[in-house]
């Protein structure tokens, strides 16, 4: 019979068992009968049961459980310990370049539920992790999670789909660049060292180039007068207008016409 109580208890019951009843021993000793009767039958069926052998081992082997538990206790609060002496400096980094990753794929329109989604944590800690201030170590795996994100979305520009046309609708990608831009938060061009805490962000700024010199370039590659209107963003009047005003009335017209070609050939 196994049991968790010890032998030398049992023994005692016992003895107190058989002197009066099972129902007083265990009053006596706080047990309930149903438990008294068990062990007096386990003894009728074992009449030497518990012997004093039994009890030493029993006694023994509960002491080295003991011990065991509380080495295990006492290596347990060690690495708690050590742990928390550590967390400052081996198990965190300094938390600047995990902001500025995230600040600069914000500056490309990226949003908080984006990058939420592909980090596996909630949006509130993406907007924490991003605020300059807020936070100035993160754990080591935080910082890994976000570089590796950086790398894969730093080159690519989110788009809105283009549903629920009209002026109503909240492009989410667009209002999250404005959102950088009044925050100060700049893109991924802007950084040569992002972790570097003395680097100060470069000249990032997209200058497109004049539209005359853009004009210029897509009619020596043989654009036709659709084309350049989609890639100058002009209506084909405006476009027209303006070669007018600045005597290029030429070039206008060998873009209709090489249109014109290229649709009646």
């Amino acid at each position: 019979m196994k049991t968790r109580t010890d032998l030398g208890f049992i023994r005692t019951v016992l003895d107190q068992a058989t002197e009066t009843n099972g129902y007083v021993a265990a009053k006596i000793h706080g047990l309930s009968p149903k438990t008294v009767y068990r062990w007096l039958q386990h003894r009728d069926e074992h009449p030497e049961w518990p012997t004093d052998e039994q009890i030493a081992e029993h006694r023994d082997a509960a002491a080295r459980l003991g011990e065991k538990r509380a080495r295990s206790a006492a290596i347990h609060r060690s690495y708690i310990k050590r742990r928390y002496l550590a967390r400052g400096e081996r198990m965190t980094v300094p938390a600047i370049g995990t902001t500025r990753r995230l600040q600069a794929l914000f500056a490309l329109g990226w949003t908080s539920t984006d990058l939420a989604a592909r980090l596996g944590v909630g949006n509130a800690r993406v907007g924490h992790l991003a605020t300059t201030g807020r936070q100035q170590r993160v754990l080591r795996d935080t910082a890994a999670q976000v570089a590796v994100l950086y790398d894969e979305l730093c080159m690519t520009i989110p788009q809105d789909p283009d549903i629920l046309p009209g002026p109503r609708h909240c492009r989410v990608h667009d209002r999250q660049r404005r959102i950088a831009v009044r925050n100060g938060w700049v893109p991924p061009l802007a950084w040569d060292d992002i972790d570097d805490p003395d680097e100060q962000p470069g000249d990032w700024r997209y200058t497109p180039a004049a539209r005359g010199e853009a004009l210029t370039e897509l009619v020596d590659r043989g654009a036709g007068i659709t084309e350049v209107c989609s890639t100058l963003r002009v209506s084909r009047e405006a476009l027209e207008k303006w070669c007018a005003r600045h005597g290029r009335q030429a070039e206008f017209s060998a873009l209709v016409s090489r249109e014109t070609w290229s649709e009646a050939s």
